[in-house]
This record gives C-alpha cells, sequence and structure tokens, in this order.
C-alpha cells in the first residue's frame, strides 16, 4: 500500500485493493446534499475468500471541516449505500489530502418478524487515522497480513482495536515493573505503595501532555532525543526527568501565562552571587534544575515551553507542601522518618543536594527502545473520543482508562504488593458501560419528565430532532437537575459515559446551546451576587459565539452540576480526573496568541467533584435534628457550597489557596456553632471529622462518605452505577445500622458487592434508580439471600441480566479473567407490589446489544423459593413452566419429604486423620464414587480407621440414602448426579457427598427417578451460581406428591436402570423414559420440553 503516513493518492489506494483482495474496480460518482462534503465516489467492490462482498467508496471532506463533529452523519453516509451487504470500506480524505481515514464500515442486520428479510439495525465503523505526521506502524502491520485468501473475519481483525490496547498494555506494563525497581520518589509520608502510585500519578501526567502534543502545544524538540542532547546535560542522571518533565508539569502547565513579569512564568530567584534564593522555598509553580541546561540563558529555557497553555485542574499541581506542625513536631522527635524538617516531598520538585528523587534518562530513551517515550512513539494517539459505533484504532482516552484500570489492579495500595497479575481485564467493555448508562437515563428521564418511551427512546438514537419545544425543555431541566453518583469509581468509564452520552442528546435537541444556555442562566440568577456574577461570567464565556459549536460549555456545566464520584485509592480518583480533563480539552481550537493562553481554556478543579473515599463508612452520627439547624447553620451550608462553586473555576494558586482556607474556616465555625447547641459526644465526633477532611489535598484519603457534607447533595441521587469490586472480606467491619441486610440478615461469606449493593438503595433518592454489574451469585447464593429480599421487598427491581463465568465466544467474554459470572442489576427506589421483573441470562458483550428477557413476578418467586427467594436464570418461554409450579398445591419443595439434607459424615479436611489406605473393614467413599444411579463402591481405595464413625456406619447400614456429588462443573452436561444408598457393607461417606433421608423410604426409587431426570437438572441450573450442590438447593426442588400406585412405573423402570448399570449396559432409553413420564407429571407442552432438552 502506499505510504501511510504520506498524503493521500487514489492510485496507490486502487493498487491496494487489487494486490490485497478481489476488486473490482467501477468508480462512480455519488451525487449526495451534504454541505461537508466536497466528492463521493464508488470506488468499486472486494470480494473476501468466503465470498463476502463489500463496496468501496471515498469521500473528500470540505476544507474547515471538523471530523469529530460530522462523524456520525459521514459514517452513515456510508451505510445508506449499503444494501445488504456485510460491511463496506471508505476513504475520508480531508481538505488538503495531508491527513486520511481508512476505514472498515461493519453493518449489524435482524430479520423481520416473518423470518425472511433482513433489516440494517446499525453500523459501527473502525477508522485508522493516517497520512502526514500520524504513527502507522500498527495500521502497516495489520495490513500485511491481509492478501487474497483473507475471509471478512480476517478484515475485521485489522480493524480490532481491543488487540491494539492489548499490546500496548503488554508493553507499558513491561516498562512499569522495570521502573519499579529503579526509579525512587521521595516518601516524606511512608506509604508503602509510594513507588507504585507515583509511577501511575506519572502516567496520567505524560499520557495528558503526549495528548496535547497531538494537538501540537508541546514543544516536539523536547522528545526528540538528539536535540534533548543539545538542549540539557543528557549525561546529569535523572536530567530530561527533571529539567524537562517537572518544569513541564509544574511551572509550565500549572502556571498561567502573564504579561505582567511579575506574574508571568519565571525562573526561581538567585541571589547576587549566582545562588539559589530561599524566598522561592516550596514554591512550585516556578521553573528549577537552571544547572542542566547547556545554556542557562532564563529567557532560552522558558521559551522551549513558550508554546504550552496553562491547564489548572490540579492533575500538574505539585504535591510536595510545607509540614504541618504536628509534622515538624515528629520530625524533631525523630530526624530519620525524612530528609528536612519543613517540607513533605512527595513530587520532588526540588534542586537541593537533599532530594533522593531518581529518574534516570533510559526510562524514556534507549537503545533498545523500551523507553516511555520510544514506545509512546510507536502507536497513535487520538484526543476524539470513541463511542460504541465510531471506533478509532488508535489509543483515546476510554482506551486508557483501561489501561490505568489494569495498573491499578496489580498493586495492592495498603501493602504494596503485587495484588493480582497483570492480565489486562479488569475493565468494563464500553458497550456494557454504554448499556447501563443509557438504561439509567431512561429511566431517569422517565421518572423526571413523563415522555412516553418512544419519545425518550429516540432520545439515545442517530436521527434528527423530533421532539418539541416544551419537550426539549423538560428533558433539559431533567438533565440540569440530574445528580449521578458511581461510588466505586476507578477510572471513571461509567461517569464518562454519563457525560458522553448527555453530551449526545444536549447536541441533538439543543445543538446551539440555545435553552440549555438559558437553564444555566436561571439558575445563576438564584445565587448570591457574587456567586451569580462569577457563573454569569462562565457561563457567558462557555456559551458564547466563538464556542456555539463546540461542546466545552456543556460538558463543563454537566461535571459540575451533575456528575460525581468517589473511590478509596487517592491515585484512581486521579486517572477518573484525567479521562475528564481530557474530554474538555479536546473541545478547544488552538491559537497563537499567549495571552489567549493558545486558545486552551483552564481546566476546571474537580477536587469537589471526585473524592478518595471509603464509600461504605458513614458518619457515625450526624446532626439532624431540627432543632440542630438553626439560621445561623443553614447559612453557613450554602456559604460552603457557594465556596466550592467558585473554586470550581478558580485559576490561579491564590485564588485557589483563598477558597481552601475559607472553605476550612467554614467548616470549622459551624463545628463551634454547633456546639453551642448541645450536640452529643458522637455528633461532636462525626463534625471534627467533616472539619479535619482536607478536599483538597489529593493525596488525603476519607475514612468516611457522607454526600451531604462532601459534595451538598442531601436527598440522594437519581441515579446510582458503577461495576463495584467484588471480593470476600470479614463480616461486621460495617455497621449493621446502614447494612441491615448484607451485615445484619445475609448469613455466610461476606462480599463487598453485596454492601455496594445496598449502598446503592442508601445513596438513591425516592425515584432514583440504581443499575450495578456485581457477581451473579448475587441471584442463587445462599449468602445473598437476605439481600434479594431487600431487592424484592424494598425496590422495584426491573431487570437483571446474567455473563456466564464462560461465554460462548471467548473474544465477546465481558471480563476475560475473573472468575466468576456477573449480572447488570436495574432497580427503581420505590416499593412495588406484585410487578414482573425482566431476566436476562447467557450473555455477552455482544448479546448486550439485543437481550432477550423472560418475566417472573415477584411473588411467583416468593412462592417458588419462599426463604432463599432466588432469581431464577430462566430462558424465554420456560416462565410458564415456573408459574405451573408456583401455583400447584400438589408441588412441594424436597425439604417437607425429608428427614434430614446435609453434606456427608466425616470432613476429608478436618478429620483426616480417621481414615487412611490401610484396609480395615469399612469403607470410606467421595463424591467422585457417585454415579447417576449407582455407586461405584468397587473403586474405593480409602478406609476408616478401626474404632471410628462406629455409630454412624450402624445407622448407613440400615437406612436407605439418596447421595449426590457435592461439586459439579457449572458446564457439565448433567449437574445432578443422584444414586441409591442401600447396603449392608460398612460404608461412610465423605463430605464431597449430600446425602437426603427421605421420611418414608419406600419412596426413595420414585425420588431417584424424579432427581436424575433432565427436568430436575434444568430447575437446579436456573437457580445454581456456583460449581457445588449444596443441602439448601437441593431443599427446593419441586417435588409432586403422587400416590404409590402412580410411583410404580417410575420404580419399575428404575429397578431396571440398576440392574443395568450393575451389568454395565447402557441406560440411555430407560432414563428417555423417565425424562418422558417426569414431563407428563408437571405437565409440559412441547415447547417446554424443547426448553429443557435443549438446555446444557
Amino acid at each position: 500500500m502506499q505510504r501511510l503516513d504520506k498524503s493521500y493518492k487514489q492510485t496507490d489506494y486502487l493498487e491496494f485493493l487489487n494486490n490485497t483482495f478481489g476488486f473490482s474496480q467501477t468508480l462512480k460518482p455519488i451525487t449526495i446534499d451534504n454541505q461537508e462534503v466536497k466528492s463521493f465516489e464508488q470506488l468499486g467492490f472486494i470480494t473476501t475468500s468466503d465470498a463476502k462482498k463489500l463496496p468501496v467508496f471515498e469521500i473528500h471532506i470540505k476544507p474547515n471541516t471538523k471530523l469529530q463533529r460530522n462523524r456520525v452523519q459521514l459514517r452513515n453516509l456510508v451505510a445508506k449505500k449499503i444494501q445488504l451487504e456485510d460491511g463496506a470500506l471508505a476513504v475520508y480524505v480531508d481538505g488538503e489530502n495531508k491527513q486520511w481515514r481508512f476505514s472498515f464500515i461493519a453493518i449489524e442486520y435482524k430479520f423481520t418478524e416473518d423470518g425472511v428479510k433482513k433489516e440494517q439495525t446499525a453500523s459501527k465503523r473502525f477508522t485508522y487515522l493516517l497520512g502526514e505526521g500520524m504513527q502507522t506502524r500498527t495500521a502497516k502491520l495489520r495490513f500485511e497480513t491481509l492478501n487474497k485468501t483473507s475471509t471478512l473475519a480476517d478484515l475485521e481483525t485489522a480493524f480490532a482495536v481491543e488487540t491494539l490496547n492489548e499490546d500496548f498494555f503488554k508493553e507499558l506494563y513491561k516498562w512499569y515493573e522495570k521502573a519499579q525497581q529503579e526509579v525512587i520518589f521521595p516518601n516524606d509520608e511512608n506509604a508503602q505503595s509510594h513507588t507504585q502510585a507515583g509511577l501511575i500519578r506519572f502516567l496520567t501526567r505524560i499520557l495528558f501532555v503526549w495528548f496535547l502534543k497531538e494537538k501540537h502545544l508541546i514543544n516536539p524538540d523536547l522528545f526528540n532525543v538528539e536535540k534533548l542532547k543539545a538542549l540539557i546535560d543528557y549525561d546529569k542522571n535523572s536530567s530530561f526527568y527533571k529539567a524537562i518533565l517537572q518544569n513541564l508539569f509544574f511551572a509550565t502547565l500549572n502556571r498561567q501565562i502573564s504579561n505582567d513579569n511579575k506574574t508571568n512564568r519565571s525562573f526561581r530567584k538567585r541571589t547576587p552571587e549566582g545562588k539559589v534564593s530561599d524566598a522561592d522555598y516550596l514554591v512550585t509553580s516556578i521553573y528549577r534544575y537552571q544547572d542542566y541546561f547547556r545554556d542557562q540563558d532564563e529567557q532560552k529555557i522558558m521559551g522551549l515551553f513558550k508554546q504550552t497553555p496553562f491547564l489548572n485542574g490540579g492533575l500538574f499541581e505539585c504535591l510536595d507542601r510545607e509540614a504541618s506542625d504536628e509534622e515538624k513536631s515528629a520530625y524533631s522527635q525523630d530526624k530519620t522518618i525524612r530528609k528536612v524538617c519543613s517540607a513533605i516531598r512527595i513530587d520532588g520538585f526540588s534542586d537541593g543536594k537533599k532530594n533522593p528523587l531518581d529518574f534516570n534518562n533510559a526510562l524514556f530513551f534507549n537503545a533498545s527502545e523500551t523507553g516511555l517515550c520510544d514506545l509512546f512513539k510507536r502507536y497513535q494517539f487520538t484526543v476524539e473520543e470513541s463511542t460504541p459505533l465510531d471506533i478509532e484504532v488508535a489509543l483515546d482516552p476510554e482506551l486508557l482508562g483501561k489501561v490505568f484500570e489494569n495498573l491499578l489492579a496489580t498493586y495492592n495500595p495498603e501493602t504494596g504488593e503485587q495484588a493480582r497479575k497483570a492480565t489486562g481485564s479488569f475493565y468494563t467493555p464500553r458497550e456494557i458501560v454504554s448499556y447501563m448508562v443509557d438504561e439509567s437515563l431512561k429511566q431517569h428521564f422517565k421518572t423526571a419528565t413523563g415522555l412516553d418511551d418512544e419519545t425518550i427512546n429516540e432520545l439515545f438514537i442517530e436521527s434528527e430532532n423530533k421532539l418539541k419545544c416544551e419537550q426539549i425543555q423538560a428533558v433539559i431541566k431533567a438533565i440540569d437537575n440530574l445528580k449521578i453518583l458511581d461510588p466505586a469509581v476507578g477510572s471513571g468509564a461509567y461517569p464518562m459515559g454519563v457525560l458522553q452520552r448527555l453530551v449526545f442528546i444536549l447536541e441533538k435537541i439543543d445543538h446551539e446551546n440555545k435553552h440549555f444556555k438559558q437553564q444555566q442562566l436561571g439558575k445563576a440568577e438564584q445565587m448570591d451576587e457574587a456567586s451569580k456574577k462569577v457563573s454569569i461570567e462562565v457561563i457567558e464565556q462557555v456559551f458564547s459565539a466563538e464556542n456555539q459549536h463546540n461542546a466545552y460549555g456543556k460538558k463543563l456545566m454537566l461535571i459540575e452540576k451533575c456528575i460525581y464520584g468517589v473511590d478509596i485509592q487517592a491515585i484512581a480518583i486521579q486517572i477518573c480526573k484525567l479521562r475528564f480533563f481530557i474530554s474538555l480539552a479536546i473541545e478547544h481550537k488552538p491559537n497563537s496568541d499567549p495571552y489567549n493562553n493558545y486558545g486552551i481554556k483552564a481546566l476546571p478543579n474537580l477536587e469537589t467533584k471526585f473524592i478518595v473515599a471509603n464509600s461504605l463508612l458513614p458518619l457515625d452520627e450526624k446532626p439532624e435534628h431540627p432543632g440542630l439547624f438553626d439560621t445561623d447553620i443553614d447559612n453557613l451550608k450554602t456559604t460552603l457550597a457557594q465556596v466550592r462553586h467558585q473554586y470550581f473555576t478558580a485559576k490561579t494558586l491564590s485564588t485557589k489557596r483563598k477558597y481552601r482556607d475559607q472553605d476550612r474556616e467554614i467548616r470549622q465555625t459551624m463545628l463551634q456553632t454547633l456546639k453551642k447547641t448541645g450536640i452529643t459526644p458522637a455528633i461532636e465526633t462525626s463534625m471534627t471529622k467533616v472539619v479535619n477532611w482536607d478536599l483538597y489535598n489529593q493525596n488525603a484519603q476519607s475514612d468516611w462518605f457522607d454526600p451531604e457534607w462532601q459534595f451538598g447533595v442531601k436527598v440522594g441521587f437519581d441515579v446510582v452505577l458503577g461495576n463495584p469490586p467484588y471480593a470476600q472480606i470479614k463480616r461486621n467491619i460495617y455497621p449493621k445500622a446502614n447494612f441491615p441486610y448484607a451485615e445484619g440478615k445475609d448469613k455466610g461469606k461476606q462480599n463487598l458487592y453485596k454492601l455496594f449493593l445496598e449502598l446503592s438503595y442508601n445513596l438513591c433518592n425516592k425515584n432514583g434508580v440504581a443499575t450495578m454489574i456485581v457477581q451473579s451469585s448475587l441471584m442463587g447464593d445462599l449468602s445473598a439471600a437476605a439481600t434479594r429480599q431487600l431487592l424484592l421487598d424494598k425496590t422495584h427491581l426491573q431487570h437483571i441480566i446474567e455473563f456466564p463465568k464462560t461465554a460462548k465466544a471467548k473474544d465477546k467474554q465481558v471480563f476475560s479473567s475473573v472468575t466468576q459470572g456477573t449480572c447488570i442489576y436495574q432497580f427503581l427506589k420505590q416499593k412495588s407490589d406484585n410487578y414482573p421483573i425482566n431476566i436476562s441470562i447467557d450473555n455477552d458483550s455482544h448479546t448486550i446489544k439485543q437481550l432477550q428477557f423472560s418475566e417472573i413476578t415477584k411473588q411467583d418467586i416468593k412462592t417458588l423459593y419462599p426463604t432463599l427467594l432466588y432469581l431464577p436464570k430462566i430462558i424465554y418461554g420456560s416462565t410458564s413452566i415456573l408459574n405451573r409450579i408456583a401455583k400447584n398445591s400438589n408441588i412441594e419443595p424436597l425439604v417437607n419429604f425429608a428427614q434430614s439434607i446435609r453434606q456427608g459424615d466425616i470432613n476429608l479436611t478436618s478429620q483426616k486423620a480417621q481414615f487412611s489406605q490401610q484396609v480395615s473393614d469399612t469403607k470410606l467413599l467421595r463424591g467422585r464414587h457417585t454415579q447417576r444411579y449407582h455407586v461405584k463402591y468397587n473403586e474405593a481405595d480409602e478406609y476408616i480407621l478401626t474404632g471410628c464413625q462406629t455409630e454412624q456406619i450402624t445407622f448407613n447400614q440400615v437406612n436407605i440414602f439418596l447421595v449426590s456429588q457435592e461439586i459439579t462443573g457449572m458446564v457439565d452436561e448433567r449437574r445432578l448426579h443422584f444414586a441409591l444408598h442401600q447396603t449392608q457393607q460398612p460404608i461412610i461417606w465423605g463430605h464431597t457427598v449430600n446425602k437426603i433421608l427421605l421420611t418414608d423410604q419406600q419412596h426413595s426409587q420414585y425420588f431417584l427417578a424424579l432427581l436424575n431426570s433432565k427436568f430436575m437438572d434444568w430447575y437446579f441450573r436456573i437457580t445454581s451460581s456456583n460449581n457445588h450442590v449444596q443441602g439448601y438447593e437441593l431443599k427446593q426442588l419441586p417435588i409432586p406428591k403422587i400416590a404409590k400406585p402412580e410411583q410404580q412405573p417410575f420404580i419399575e423402570l428404575v429397578d431396571k436402570i440398576l440392574t443395568a448399570k450393575k451389568d454395565g449396559k447402557d441406560t440411555t432409553a430407560l432414563e428417555a423414559q423417565i425424562d418422558k413420564m417426569v414431563y407428563r407429571l408437571y405437565n409440559l407442552s412441547p415447547a417446554e420440553i424443547k426448553i429443557i432438552e435443549a438446555e446444557k
């Protein structure tokens, strides 16, 4: 193919198509009505080796067209020209031919209800950015794999973005592991994981810089190793990190450009003798390391950074700070805790001799090209955010979220030890995020606007706006009043998904910001004079004519008013903020005016939006009694909210410090005011926590979470969503008063997902919706029974979407290394009477687009599973089976017919001293000896020691038991393996066997037939959540009560099977007869039988 890093030439492109595919050239101009397109031409068709025919298009875009804001209509231009083909290839060429996009458009179809006609449902575009200045290594390698034997699947693989991201992460992780061994950061806070956290923090900064570099806002010479060697003393240790990167981070990106020399960017002052001045000690927004430059002229050095704008936002704020009085006192007691008394060093932005910082140059550039900058240069970065339907085969902000979440998963912040193997598979796929975001927002709009489902669904579709003015205003008001929280935000995938979707909706219904701007101005008018003035200035600026056609104003307002996040890891919050900063930065159009900050608007301060806290730990007690909240307290709370609002857009360090000081003073005044009212010691303790919490310390973690005090949200959130951690923890860590179900009622093992589910209920307002993806053990595990009770009794549970541990298609696995199944739940915080619950099972990241639901009512669940309240894994058509069982008074649970249902006689772990391979009279049998309809007594090779378990041996000899394997695979053909234990042999059963002793042992063969039937295996599977076959699961199996004569046909067939098994004969036909009799027993229809027979 032509040089991919050069301007586009049609002749070279046609040559590539001819050489690579079966290409039929038919140059045909296409007439379209589109103001952004200069020309549209079909070049012909390619045919893959598996006979898939794809049209090929060439689209030339007019000059000054912003592809980012027009990519939907440009994609749809091609999609509309595709008839029933499986996709298309398209080249989009910019106005000057210098840059071009090579796209594969994949088309999704569905059949009409009659199953005959194919209809196009969606188009998805995968795109390489090519041409001048682009990094084309990945595209070149991928295209070299294509030839005339390539299939459509090979073509899809060549445009796959997942492999690109995995490759990048693997290379980055190798660098990260090496850097952990070599880099030394100051550690004045004595954090065990400071190196890992410092490296991840550094990566957030350098990656943002790389994105800025894509917008030509960073001097490229700073990352050219040959030019660097002429600029700095490259042989001096850490000279690149210190002289270039730290000055870029802290003295450039974190310092405003001013035409006043007193406030403009500058170097640390020096004395007449040339020594650095103490006057600038711990001033972290000035240039340092002058001695590291070959030409030490200050103006020339600062000229290297001249084209870089001020960003604000805190990402590039140096974390070095003055030590507190307590920290200074501690130093006086023990001088080994850090290098100096007066400063806490975290970043180590200091040219003092005691600075321990060591970040050698070879970690950035080296001969083997394994340095970080070497790595970055091999990949194409894009500032455009991919969507589920428009995906660039490049590293975009969304994909970087995945990279960082994987890095976060590789170390334990408490111990600094590696927590998980780095596999790159902990991130929620964007298809899942998009679905959860859309469903949550649809429900919010339904509650807040009163619009019908069809109108609301239309908001989420790429089409012309059909809403009337009053409907637009209703939607905008619902958006503006929206409060959404992710209580375990990680790298920010869900809040970012919300932001993207809300911007999409606003762009559709209010493209020129007319209504949304007016909504913001209306709210500003209600503020105090100082806040109103600041707010109106910001609103007018971000919605000015200059910004009318970008989304910056929308994003800024949505972030401040609607979106909140919490995470227990400080570095996760840093990454989350990075995602939002990039999202805002991509909306700016750079210019050459330094005093207009090169066209880049200063980023907001997100400390008030994303906080470091344990969201599961509430304040112990809050001053909520009306008598305590007098006018003074109300006024202070209002003032605090106004200060944080003004801080959001504060730019200068002095202004930010002013608001931080005011924030602290207001909280202190609140505490003193409350003390005068006679508050309890518990309330005083809580309020002391509020006062001492440092919202603005990026490394500080709050050991409590309260939406009112930390976010100003008192009545709860409209939407709570996310992917909380799944981990077993000890019980009673969290207060039962706040978690009466997860910590109070649930039994057995505790898992974080149950606490987060209950937290999502606690945090929702009265009309709120909660949507989270958690372990699918929620649906059937004994330890989650009370959590299911919460869902059924306290909420309107709308749907459950289950994803098995192993997807049918490996590449569609939701979490490729999570060792259990998962499920999405969504509920409304509205207690409802009997209502249908929609359940969809056996899904993956692809089927999420076309879910198939089955309904079961809350009352049916309570009838079928009165104690455990299972959420069964049912498919379409199977609900009628459960309804019939629930309504049949002649069917009762197995427990009603049993004296006991328990595990075997001996624990094979704790009682292993009671058995060995030394022969005795009594054999030990395990689960593996229990097969369907027979026990392999002769294969037992372990024995019970003489004198042990004598009473149990006798009991086993005189009774008839039904025994089953206690562990079977979730994907095994059969889960239930029951046999009859009826022998005079002395036998002891291990705990890997279940034993059922019926009240009337004469019915044992009838029960054996039922329990080994396909129907009962199906019934067991729909509630099983793990590999165990446990007693509590067996107890609820439905057993029809029939008289002894009606049992006789079952008994006769079982006798034949038992005899055949002894003789080693096949019993398939006999078992099939039992299955048919069981179907009649439960009155199943042919369609229902088909469901059972198909289940595996």
